[in-house]
């Protein structure tokens, strides 16, 4: 499991299948993403966000690999949006309102960044997961809080 949209706060509306016809972006250099990492753009291109990206701007909707030229599906991170993700560290050490960056492998929420791009605005127990909301969205050029 990576980054899954679970609702929309603002509309409060659940995940509908996206369209087949949206814009299609290829994926940067040696880069190889999985469904449900977070990207950011590169020169034209999605590539693989770290924990010390601040422009994050969606979320891959299917695999694929730089070396191939492969183009992939994404989902553009809107206003409100809640992603459930798993948690990189101690799951009990999580503070809801806190924020948090993205892990290196760009499919989870790491421990430790104190202005990061994701607040954490609920956990689920049973799965020790983290509910999400990106401190900003769509083309914004900074998530910096401070």
């Amino acid at each position: 499991m990576a980054f899954t949209f679970v609702r929309n706060m603002i509309s409060n509306m659940s995940p509908i299948a996206p369209p087949k016809d949206i814009t299609k972006f290829e994926v940067n250099g040696s880069d190889e993403v999985s469904a449900g990492d977070v990207l950011e753009f590169d020169g034209g291109e999605v590539t693989l966000a770290t924990g010390t990206s601040e422009a994050l701007a969606v979320i891959a909707l299917e695999d694929g690999k730089g070396d191939d030229d492969d183009e992939i599906r994404v989902q553009w991170i809107s206003p409100g949006a809640v992603y459930k993700c798993p948690v990189n560290g101690t799951f009990a050490s999580l503070a809801i309102g806190k924020t948090y960056a993205v892990h290196s492998d760009s499919s989870s929420l790491a421990q430790g960044t104190e202005h990061g791009p994701l607040t954490l605005i609920g956990t689920d127990d049973d799965s020790e997961s983290a509910y999400v909301v990106f401190n900003s969205c769509l083309m914004a050029v900074s998530t910096r809080t401070s």
